[in-house]
């Protein structure tokens, strides 16, 4: 009787689906970026990197998928991780997650699952992986917040001591590019607004228009009928 795992998986070389595993939304951690700088990988990955407000208030860091929606550190002929050395805790753990209670499968249809037998270690360290994802984004998921809000209060006492070094000339001078960027945005919202009351109007119109004609022709059909 064989002793290994039930769990079978193997990441294809030429697996069909090798875009679709590189579509999903990859969150990074703090400890991803940490080891990024450690290797110099850093540098390579930054420009790939956005920061975004989950339901407008939860920050988090993921990789910016390009116009396809596919990673941009794909590579595209060799179907291969550009970063396979140093990629994040989220590709590593794949396609095996932990929500802190239990195992799930990120992906049911990753074509590695059940291609290979695995061996008892082998699945301990796949769950070792996905365990440590999970702990990773629970820490940069509390911890985000707290460094979004210190570079909030640094930037705004900033804003406050170059204000309070302007002279009254410089104050009245932003004062007044501040009026007249907000008239320019007022006036243009303005036209927006009867350039969309003229089109609804035409749209009235034309829906007055197709209802005459139909009840011209209907009235049309019924003397025809009546002769």
């Amino acid at each position: 009787m064989s002793d290994a795992p039930k769990f079978r998986f193997g990441c294809l070389k030429d697996c069909s689906r090798a875009e679709q595993c590189c579509r999903r939304e990859i969150v990074i951690t703090l400890q991803d970026l940490e080891r990024w700088g450690r290797d110099n990988t850093l540098m390579l990955i930054f420009p790939h990197l956005q920061y975004e407000l989950v339901g407008g208030t939860m920050p988090r860091i993921t990789i910016k998928r390009g116009e396809d929606g596919v990673c941009p550190l794909l590579h595209r002929e060799g179907n291969a991780c550009t970063v396979a050395h140093a990629r994040p805790l989220n590709c590593e753990a794949f396609p095996l997650g932990w929500s802190g209670t239990a195992y799930y499968i990120m992906d049911r249809e990753c074509p590695g699952l059940g291609a290979e037998e695995m061996t008892a270690a082998q699945l301990d360290e796949m769950r070792g992986r996905a365990q440590a994802e999970h702990e990773a984004r629970t820490f940069s998921g509390s911890v985000l917040p707290v460094i979004q809000a210190v570079l909030m209060g640094f930037f705004e006492e900033q804003s406050r001591i170059a204000m309070d070094a302007m002279t009254s000339d410089e104050k009245e001078k932003m004062r007044t590019m501040f009026t007249e960027v907000a008239e320019r945005g007022a006036t243009v919202a303005k036209e927006k607004a009867e350039e969309a009351k003229e089109a609804a109007d035409e749209a009235k119109k034309a829906a007055e228009q197709a209802v005459e004609e139909a009840d011209k022709a209907l009235d049309e059909s019924g003397t025809s009928d009546e002769s």
